[in-house]
């Protein structure tokens, strides 16, 4: 197990405008897993070893995914053409599956300025939380790490 510093996000999904966050935070017998809703508590375990995450984090995530929340997030920034046709593009790829993925739309100007996914471009395509194209986590506005 690893020694952590700081908290790390291993993925968000989101529903109906609200997001889960699970995050891995530093704890004294190693690291503690836990799923966040509007700052409120959802669920916690604390993990001593790399597989005790391992075995948390994925069914936590089912779970929520069952009922209805999403791990794609398309960030776009309102009167933008690129969003739109970004968006036209996503709803047109996930439409050619035999079972569409469900996403959340969010406008970036709409985010606070201490939410890390405030440092993306827009658009950008999120799945748990990384960029689909590659780009680098994104920093919040005002230059600190996530």
């Amino acid at each position: 197990m690893f020694f952590m510093q700081d908290d790390v996000i291993v993925w968000i999904v989101r529903k109906n405008g609200r997001d889960a966050i699970c995050r891995l935070v530093p704890h004294v017998l190693g690291n503690e897993l836990r799923v966040e809703i509007a700052g409120t508590l959802l669920l916690s375990a604390v993990c001593q070893t790399d597989d005790d995450v391992l075995d948390y984090h994925p069914t936590w995530r089912s779970a929520l995914e069952e009922a209805g929340w999403a791990r794609l997030i398309l960030l776009r920034c309102r009167d933008c053409v690129n969003s739109v046709t970004m968006r036209r593009h996503l709803d047109a790829a996930l439409n050619g599956l035999d079972r569409p993925l469900p996403y959340e739309a969010i406008d970036i100007d709409m985010l606070s300025d201490h939410d890390p996914r405030a440092g993306y471009p827009g658009p950008t395509l999120l799945w748990d939380g990384v960029d689909l194209f590659g780009l680098p986590q994104a920093t919040l506005p005002y230059g600190g790490p996530i």
